[in-house]
């Protein structure tokens, strides 16, 4: 789920579902003495971020996204483009 071009927005949206993986980024930058960016740890590029409001408005997606199971029935009347899609929101390498 993580990507080191990941725009600080996406990150936070990352952070705010799965802190556990997160943490673990930001440990293995403490182990190896390494930042992913080339400037700044990656906590605090992230703290530059705001997750998508879909995260809070929608707790059950989160729910059945981050499970390995999924059992509900899927019936789409009318399907939107997920949150951050096709958005200003890029990023990449520098």
């Amino acid at each position: 789920m993580n990507c080191i071009f990941a725009s600080p927005n996406q990150q936070a949206s990352i952070r705010a579902i799965d802190p556990d993986r997160f943490d673990w980024v930001v440990r293995k930058e403490v182990e190896f003495g390494k930042t992913i960016h080339r400037k700044h740890p990656w906590s605090v590029l992230v703290d530059k971020g705001t997750p998508y409001p879909a995260i809070a408005a929608n707790p059950r997606w989160v729910k059945d996204a981050m499970s390995s199971d999924y059992n509900d029935d899927i019936i789409v009347d009318a399907w939107q483009a997920p949150s951050g899609v096709f958005s200003d929101d890029a990023a990449g390498p520098t």
